[in-house]
């Protein structure tokens, strides 16, 4: 499974609403794979499952959008 973003925001509100947070990523690419293999061992077979993540981000941005 391979899944990309140009760009991804999220933006965090209180029951006012005001925006709190503000969470940017650009350039996001997440690859999964699952690879399954088999193991022989004399007289028993061992199925197993490896499974990898890749995240990879271009830029990564956060504002904290509270005043003091």
């Amino acid at each position: 499974m391979e899944i990309v973003l140009e760009g991804v925001g999220l933006s965090v509100i209180d029951n006012e609403p005001k925006e709190l947070i503000y969470v940017k990523a650009n350039h996001f690419k997440l690859l999964l794979n699952q690879e399954e293999f088999t193991i022989i061992e004399e007289d028993n077979k061992i199925k197993e499952t490896a499974t990898s993540i890749e995240l990879t981000l271009g830029n990564f941005q956060i504002d904290n959008l509270t005043s003091i």
